[in-house]
């Protein structure tokens, strides 16, 4: 009898370590974080991206829809900004009417009718915001779900893409930044 309990006893700490050193892996990553704000006074929506984290993240960068309203259609564009390095204890805001986006591989240059509408979005809609921690491991936060990815081949956008342009203009010290031992 006293074995089956030792070996419960065993299981439970072997499962608290699995525990605490998956707290451990994601720990960085749970810091980092970005939605989209809609200002209800003007309706501009704006698309931030926080890092929490005593350390900067790389290669962060942001997968979201370009909405393109004009009296025929609304268009749903793909869009990606790369960030590159996002600062230890930073908050970045990029507002809608800041997109300057150039369409990447021609077959996509007449999603709309008028080329320019494209820097004319009327809202933005976060979908996948992917970075690398300071470990050098892969991320990939959604709404749903936080969840480490293996590394690319390559670093490859695909073609119905549109990239913005330019950098973040606006970058804040975010007053929530916390240690890795804090909850995230």
């Amino acid at each position: 009898m006293s074995t089956f309990y030792q070996a419960q006893v065993s299981q439970e700490q072997l499962k608290q370590a699995q525990d605490q050193s998956q707290r451990e892996i994601r720990a960085q990553a749970a810091h980092i974080t970005a939605w989209v704000e809609v200002d209800t006074h003007n309706g501009v929506n704006s698309l931030h991206v926080m890092n929490r984290s005593l350390d900067p993240a790389s290669y962060v960068v942001a997968y979201f829809d370009v909405i393109i309203e004009s009296p025929n259609k609304t268009v749903y564009q793909p869009a990606l900004a790369e960030i590159l390095t996002t600062p230890p204890c930073s908050e970045m805001v990029l507002q809608q009417h800041e997109i300057q986006v150039d369409v990447i591989g021609d077959e996509y240059r007449n999603l709309v009718e008028d080329r320019e509408s494209l820097r004319k979005a009327s809202g933005i809609y976060l979908t996948e915001l992917q970075f690398v921690d300071r470990n050098g491991r892969y991320w990939s936060r959604t709404s749903e779900a936080l969840k480490e990815i293996p590394p690319p081949a390559v670093w490859y956008f695909p073609p119905q893409y549109i990239q913005v342009k330019g950098q973040f203009p606006h970058i804040s010290r975010s007053l929530q930044c916390t240690d890795d031992n804090a909850p995230g």
